[in-house]
């Protein structure tokens, strides 16, 4: 949407229900579905993409066309006449034949993933010049909060989103594009430089000797985030952000898209409240 491409788009599925940017969440929810549904796998299944009879399917990850998950393979939607697409920051992610230059980038790259896609989104749809216009805002806001936080100390936060048991635990998020979406924000990640398959596996004991001061909870509209924040404080009481009940909510400002600046921007102002 940020790019004006809103009615190049025959149908979308892939929708987070909230977003840093409130009104860029009306957008996609404004966006046509064509009647797609998702099987078990959370994707579309082929036959209901290929009777679309799409130019082009963009998928988040390789795994959006992988045929044992139920969806259709590059190959068949290329013999259907669409060309395909994956951010080059995700060719790693569940891609079995990722070259090693791919590999490395999937764990390392951070903000710049999304202006690199934004121009290639900006180079195939001919748009160049607006994605580049796109981009230079980006860069300017994340400019001025730097200048902001320019001489200030980092604080030690934790971004966290639901765990799988019940047990109080929540799911940790580090590596590439979250370590610098914090570090950004005036942030140190407790568990920075670790690889991105690292996230969610940070055990309660990692969890509990870690140093926090501010919590980040990265959730989409299922989330009830009060009870999240709550329930992980009482998990961890020894938290200096427990003590302050100090967190900050961020949507999808952590994925690789246009909002991270945004993002940047929520988490420095609790971070750094005095600053702003």
């Amino acid at each position: 949407m940020v790019l004006g491409l809103s009615e190049r788009i025959v149908a979308n599925v892939q929708s987070y229900g909230v977003s840093d940017v409130p009104s860029l969440a009306e957008k996609v929810a404004a966006l046509p579905t064509a009647g797609l549904t998702v099987n078990e796998n959370h994707d579309v299944p082929a036959e209901q993409l290929l009777a679309l009879q799409p130019d082009l399917v963009v998928s988040t990850w390789p795994g959006g066309f992988d045929r044992s998950s139920g969806f259709a393979t590059r190959e068949e939607l290329a013999a259907a006449g669409a060309n395909t697409l994956v951010n080059p920051a995700n060719c790693a992610g569940g891609g079995a034949a990722a070259t090693a230059e791919q590999k490395r980038r999937y764990e390392t790259v951070g903000i710049e993933g999304s202006f690199d896609f934004l121009r290639l989104l900006g180079k195939v749809f001919h748009v160049e010049a607006k994605a580049e216009n796109v981009v230079a805002a980006q860069e300017h806001r994340l400019a001025q909060v730097a200048a902001v936080l320019r001489g200030k100390k980092p604080v030690h936060g934790l971004v966290v989103s639901p765990g799988p048991g019940t047990d109080g635990t929540p799911a940790a998020w580090t590596g590439g594009i979250v370590d610098e979406v914090l570090r950004r924000a005036g942030v140190e990640n407790a568990f920075a430089g670790r690889q991105r398959e690292a996230s969610g596996m940070i055990s309660a004991e990692q969890l509990a000797a870690a140093e926090v001061e501010i919590l980040v909870i990265f959730a989409d509209s299922s989330v009830e985030v009060e009870a999240l924040a709550t329930k992980t404080f009482a998990t961890f009481p020894q938290w200096a952000a427990s003590k302050a009940n100090r967190y900050v909510v961020v949507r999808d400002g952590l994925y690789f898209g246009p909002t991270n600046a945004a993002a940047v921007e929520k988490v420095a102002r609790i971070a750094h409240p005095d600053s702003f």
